[in-house]
């Protein structure tokens, strides 16, 4: 049973690493990641370029925030993406929405019963705003909600987040480009 698990995540795994990474919104070779980190958004460029692909509504306590037309299954850092390994920033989610550059890479996602999943403009670059935890043979990660700031890269104490969006093995962590897996998707880390 085990090596019939460890061939279906290989054929997961493999295909999806060894595919070319074709991102028409992001960039995620590690000479580009200086001029991609460092460009300048304004709120305007985020209203732009998002407004095709979702609404903005006003929330209580964050102001404007943007809400995808995505199905019910969406997930940040989970859905129509993978994860790839760079010399500079280790981790990093690559998107394969067009409008991926942003709501990933800057602010903040959070959930709500009425809206669902929901982005919160922020103007700080980072390879994924997530929290990683792991236990047992798995790695997982979640969310950074609003008002969250890790600034060092160690834990002391725990960060519960709402939603987990997704979990993968340990050892699916070796291949550069990590896709097609998610074996948890809600629910406490």
């Amino acid at each position: 049973m085990i090596k019939m698990k460890l061939a279906v995540l290989a054929l997961l795994v493999v295909p999806g690493s060894s595919l070319p990474n074709n991102i028409s919104a992001q960039y995620y070779n590690d000479n580009d990641f200086d001029n991609y980190r460092d460009r300048d958004v304004t709120y305007q460029d985020f209203y732009a370029e998002l407004s095709p692909h979702g609404r903005w509504v006003g929330y209580p306590g964050h102001g404007y925030v943007w809400v995808p037309d995505v199905g019910p299954d969406f997930r940040p850092y989970s859905t129509n993406g993978h994860w790839v390994w760079t010399e500079d920033y280790e981790w990093m989610w690559v998107s394969d929405y067009d409008w991926g550059w942003a709501p990933f890479h800057y602010g903040r996602w959070d959930y709500d019963d009425y809206y669902g999943w929901y982005w919160v403009p922020g103007y700080e670059w980072s390879p994924a705003w997530v929290a990683w935890r792991d236990g047992g043979d798995y790695y997982g990660w979640a969310p950074l909600r609003p008002g969250i700031t890790i600034s060092i890269n160690f834990n002391i104490g725990s960060y519960n987040p709402l939603i987990i969006s997704g979990a993968l093995p340990r050892d699916a962590t070796s291949h550069t480009g990590v896709s097609g897996i998610t074996v948890l998707t809600t629910g406490k880390m």
